[in-house]
């Protein structure tokens, strides 16, 4: 899928559709035990990049745990639904394989197999190295792949 198409699937009523897809609970069942991981591992952790953040709902459970936000998304759609619903969030519209991080991040946080739309090996290769740039010393970067083959 390409960054347009891919784009063109997270605009309008998709948007919409997208948060009737998966329940609230499910957000903050899977942000609790994320926030206890970053206890865990990084108890002093404050400053978070969510990258691909979607509509917010992680977005807005971690800002209920405390974290700085800085959360970006390549659909300018569901940018503006996710400003709708995390308090305190910084908001943009970007190319997670084009992150240019300005600071260094506490945490960084991919969820919900958004890397997997990165369309080959050398896109994800820079794609970390950028994220890793991003990361102060022994800080953390959480990713998943839900539904990855």
């Amino acid at each position: 899928m390409t960054t347009k198409k891919r784009d063109e699937f997270y605009s309008g009523l998709m948007v919409e559709a997208f948060d009737k897809i998966t329940t609230e609970a499910v957000y903050k069942e899977r942000a609790t035990k994320i926030v206890k991981l970053i206890k865990k591992h990084n108890p002093k952790a404050k400053i978070l990049l969510e990258l691909a953040c979607g509509t917010g709902n992680f977005t807005k459970q971690l800002a209920k745990a405390g974290f700085v936000i800085t959360a970006t998304d390549i659909s300018k759609d569901e940018i503006e639904k996710a400003k709708t619903k995390s308090i305190g969030a910084k908001f943009s519209v970007a190319d997670m394989s084009k992150l240019r991080a300005t600071s260094k991040y506490d945490v960084v946080c991919c969820f919900w197999e958004s890397f997997r739309y990165l369309p080959n090996f050398i896109v994800c290769e820079n794609t970390l190295k950028r994220i890793f740039k991003a990361l102060k010393k022994d800080c953390l970067f959480f990713v998943d792949f839900t539904h990855f083959p």
